[in-house]
């Protein structure tokens, strides 16, 4: 029997989707699972199989192809099959018992067949959507050209050859017509009998999975060179399909140092993910990876101590924020030279001075959350660009988080109209010097701190505006799903799962606008918005902010027991901010003791004043009411 390809079905769904720019939201939330899929729940097996594996395709001298292979039919004697005439009739001697090996894992008898890419596909998903479904999408991003920062910090488009993906895998994955029909097949097969029932299912959002048993025939029948090959391959396509901040809206041969260098920089991009457990485990991985190269790049080592620092900030481990800080900070000893350096020469690389910028910005966060806030600015000013007149695209990106800060700096000083200035020069970012960066997720904070500046300046339509544009913007972003009539259910199954993704992101733009709403008066809206934002999904500052609005409300009211519950609320909120002990709990504090003279409650009203004057000799000179 042969293996013959399809003829070619109009593209609908995913490929028309992949073009108009689908929202990747539910994606990247699949890109965990299928990294911890390939890479076992073993950090030790992990860090075996980069050691031992040939994860990297290389063009070496192989084996003639031979003109027929055998395929074990259940029941029956071996089969003699002719070698498949498609695409996929090359000299590549991994393809033709890798086709073998996938028709015997989805079929009983050596007659019913698929394409070649059908096949192929099957593989790399029995990898990639055992115990997780993947999008479509996730694998054309994988194996398609991806932007990646250069020496010199610029922007340059790099292949999934270049890693070690192989050329003719590379070539079909990244081709959206021939990757929509393949899809397309294997999700056609469960139901005309073509392959052993529920090997493969299409589930109702769009996404495919494999049955687990299936992906346990096709182990069983590859090699077990062929069967690490694979491995590889898939570990390439799901780390690549990870987008990267400001770039894009994770054999006895080891993995090459560029492979290795990629994928534990991917990893650190990827612990942008929500869930402390992946943001650990992704990090986990990402040192284990750096770890086991001995040249490993400065700046590597850098980007994931400063992670380590937000994961510790975030969890309220202090002294391992300032560790890993100190970590990222003596790993550019032997740079600190570059990072005075007043221009790029050949030998430098800009990467490493843009690490130390980054890591002077997470020492100014950690001052901001202990409310040191002269310190906070010190840090912030201790940077500059190698050409202050020409900043590359990476040096903007650090020039864009300094602003950023400085300006919420400026407006926990006071100094609203500064601040507002300071923000609202950032509220172009496409007329920066180099536009091919993508900002989408310094929006929202910056979108806050504008309104929030606007709003004591009391410039209160400008405030909602601007809160009202970011808001749309976002729900725009939402709804720019393409597909055709029948895939209109899955469509709506995506829609609603990426807006319950985005419902957490947009809580900081609705206290934001609560805010606004309370300033005006319309206290009715301030506290729907804050109901809504609280019984939903949220971070800790949003439950604290949340709550506080509340208070405010109800404290006009007049419904003070209410106030004081939201007071108490708040300070609950507050605790898990384990850096914080001055000038903010202060100021919740007396609002608090407010309400409780209000109810009589005169013991309580004693000891908030005993809290107060502890805190005030905590409070920190130099830091923000």
């Amino acid at each position: 029997m042969r293996f013959p390809m399809l003829q070619r079905t109009s593209s609908i769904a995913f490929s028309t989707s992949a073009r108009a720019g689908l929202p990747l939201s539910r994606s990247w939330q699949m890109l965990p699972a299928c990294l911890r899929n390939i890479s076992s729940a073993s950090s030790a097996s992990f860090r075996r199989r980069l050691r031992e594996s040939s994860f990297v395709y290389e063009s070496v001298s192989m084996n003639p192809r031979p003109t027929t292979q055998t395929l074990p039919a259940p029941g029956r004697h071996l089969a003699s099959i002719p070698t498949p005439a498609s695409a996929w009739d090359v000299d590549v001697s991994w393809i033709s018992p890798s086709l073998l090996a996938a028709h015997a894992a989805l079929h009983s008898t050596a007659e019913a067949g698929l394409s070649d890419d059908a096949y192929i596909l099957f593989i790399v998903l029995s990898h990639l959507a055992v115990k997780e479904p993947v999008p479509p999408v996730m694998v054309l991003r994988g194996a398609s050209s991806r932007k990646r920062w250069t020496q010199a910090g610029e922007i340059s488009n790099t292949e999934a050859t270049d890693v070690g993906l192989a050329p003719e895998l590379a070539s079909f994955l990244s081709d959206a017509t021939r990757l929509d029909d393949a899809f397309r097949e294997l999700g056609r097969c469960q139901h005309v009998g073509t392959a052993e029932p529920g090997a493969v299912r299409r589930l109702e959002d769009g996404l495919y999975c494999i049955d687990e048993a299936a992906a346990r025939r096709l182990s069983d029948q590859l090699s077990s060179a062929l069967l690490t090959f694979w491995e590889g391959q898939a570990l390439i396509v799901a780390y690549r399909a990870i987008p990267w901040k400001y770039l894009e809206p994770m054999n006895d041969a080891q993995m090459s140092t560029a492979a290795r260098t990629d994928l534990a920089l991917t990893l650190v991009e990827a612990s942008r993910f929500p869930g402390m457990s992946w943001k650990r485990a992704a990090l986990i991985q990402a040192e284990a990876t750096a770890a086991a190269e001995e040249d490993r790049p400065v700046f590597l080592q850098m980007g994931i101590s400063q992670n380590r620092c937000v994961l510790s900030r975030i969890s309220g481990d202090v002294k391992g924020a300032l560790r890993f800080l100190d970590a990222a900070v003596s790993a550019t000893t032997a740079s600190r030279s570059i990072a005075s350096s007043a221009a790029p020469n050949v030998s430098t690389d800009v990467r490493t001075h843009v690490a130390t910028g980054q890591t002077l910005i997470q020492r100014a966060l950690n001052d901001i959350q202990t409310e040191c806030l002269s310190t906070a600015e010190q840090n912030l000013a201790a940077w500059s660009p190698m050409g202050p007149h020409h900043p590359s695209p990476l040096e903007q990106t650090v020039l864009f988080r300094q602003a950023m800060i400085r300006g919420r700096l400026l407006r926990f000083r006071g100094s609203f109209s500064e601040s507002q200035e300071c923000l609202g020069s950032l509220m172009h970012p496409n007329q920066l010097p180099d536009a091919a960066l993508v900002w989408d997720e310094e929006l929202r904070d910056l979108t806050c701190d504008l309104a929030d500046s606007l709003r004591e300046l009391g410039r209160l339509d400008e405030a909602e505006a601007c809160l009202q544009a970011e808001i749309t913007r976002r729900q725009g972003s939402t709804h720019s799903i393409n597909c055709s009539d029948e895939d209109d259910a899955a469509a709506a199954v995506r829609k609603h799962k990426t807006q319950t993704l985005e419902t957490r992101e947009r809580a900081f733009l609705d206290l934001a606008l609560a805010e606004v709403r309370f300033a005006r008066g319309a206290l009715c809206d301030a506290y729907d918005i804050c109901v809504r934002v609280l019984s939903g999904p949220r971070c800790r500052f949003c439950t604290l902010r949340g709550h506080i609005i509340l208070a405010k409300v109800h404290h006009v009211w007049g419904y003070h027991r209410l106030a004081s519950h939201h007071w108490t609320e708040a300070l609950k909120a507050m605790s898990h901010f384990t850096l914080t002990n001055g000038y903010t709990t202060q100021v919740i504090l007396e609002s608090a003791r407010e309400n409780m003279r209000h109810l009589a409650q005169d013991d309580l009203a004693a000891q908030s004043d005993a809290q107060l004057a502890a805190l005030r000799l905590l409070a920190v000179p130099g830091g923000g009411m």
